[in-house]
């Protein structure tokens, strides 16, 4: 049973042609009253219902719906972007962290998404094995949702997938990141030579090369968690750079 906050509740399992609200579910409250009173085994869908959880009412009502529903085989999911859990429900709650893609999930979608625009655009695939690979790393840290939609950008502009594609989904996760304000995309488009100094810094990011890879991390080295320098303000952001040039790439 899905519950939409910008529609009233439906029966999924029912024809396209039959579908129809389930009468007085679109406050909130009453939906909740409703779904409290039903009787068959199901799980019940909230979608954005965040937008409610300020009100006490909607609360008391959550309350005894799961209350109701855990001596049972009912159970309530809330989706949100985010969501701020209230007091009284934090003893009902059971939170569900979705991952971020992997690689090889990204490549499926790679794959995926250019077979499905494959059938409405004529595209080419010029790109091996390796090049989707390259492709899919770019899209790290993307939710699925992100990354499909740089992915099917990219496809239409440049009619398939080719080298810029690789590049194209590069400057579509920088974009998101100059929108959320909270990190900085640094290119490392320099190398070690380049930075003056820093002789032992240089010494201990050679000796450490690759301990971010997956590679290193199937090996069963653990990447370093962290590192402490005790620079200038100045010198911060050429070790920051030196790190990423020694890693030889830029990943978020």
């Amino acid at each position: 049973m899905r519950i939409n906050a910008a529609r009233q509740a439906a029966d999924p399992g029912a024809p396209e042609s039959s579908k129809a609200a389930i009468y007085n579910t679109l406050d909130p409250v009453q939906a909740l009253a409703t779904m409290e009173t039903m009787t068959l085994e199901a799980v019940f869908v909230l979608k954005d219902f965040h937008r409610h959880m300020e009100s006490p009412v909607v609360v008391r009502r959550l309350r005894d719906v799961g209350q109701k529903f855990s001596a049972n085989r009912r159970t309530l999911i809330l989706t949100a972007p985010s969501i701020s859990m209230p007091p009284e429900l934090e003893s009902l709650v059971e939170y569900v962290d979705l991952p971020l893609p992997d690689l090889p999930r990204l490549r499926q979608i790679v794959e995926e998404t250019f077979k499905r625009l494959s059938k409405a655009h004529t595209l080419q695939l010029k790109l091996d094995e390796s090049g989707v690979n390259a492709m899919a790393a770019n899209l790290r840290g993307m939710t699925e949702e992100e990354a499909e939609r740089a992915i099917s950008q990219t496809l239409v502009a440049r009619y398939g997938l080719c080298s810029e594609t690789i590049t194209d989904v590069l400057e579509a996760k920088k974009e998101l990141l100059r929108h959320s304000g909270m990190l900085e995309f640094i290119d490392a488009s320099e190398n070690m030579a380049s930075v003056g100094g820093l002789d032992n810094l240089k010494r201990w990011l050679a000796q450490r090369r690759g301990a971010w890879e997956d590679a290193a991390r199937e090996f069963g080295l653990e990447p370093p968690r962290g590192s402490l320098f005790w620079v200038s303000k100045a010198a911060e952001r050429v070790c920051v750079l030196g790190r990423l040039l020694a890693n030889g790439s830029c990943r978020w």
